[in-house]
């Protein structure tokens, strides 16, 4: 689900959880966040998203269950530089 927020921002969640039989029950937490820059004729973007997996927690088409990195955190912000550039970092 989203909330968007009055700049026009949203702050996304997400979550699941899983139970199988060899490993049993897992669960995963999602947190994001993303926002445009309008600059009249360009627009910017960022985005900043954090993710939460146990150890146990597998997604469908998951054969081998198996979580070594529990947190990750992931962000990129994109600026229009021309109407044929675009850097990203």
């Amino acid at each position: 689900s989203q909330l968007v927020l009055g700049n026009g921002g949203r702050v996304l969640f997400d979550g699941a959880v899983s139970n199988e039989s060899d490993v049993g029950f897992g669960y995963s937490a999602g947190l994001g966040y993303d926002q445009t820059f309008d600059r009249g004729e360009f627009v910017d973007s960022l985005t900043v998203r954090a993710t939460y997996r146990s150890e146990d927690f597998g997604s469908l088409g998951d054969f081998e269950i198996r979580n070594p990195t529990a947190f990750t955190l992931d962000g990129q912000y994109t600026r229009s530089l021309s109407r044929d550039l675009t850097a990203f970092a």
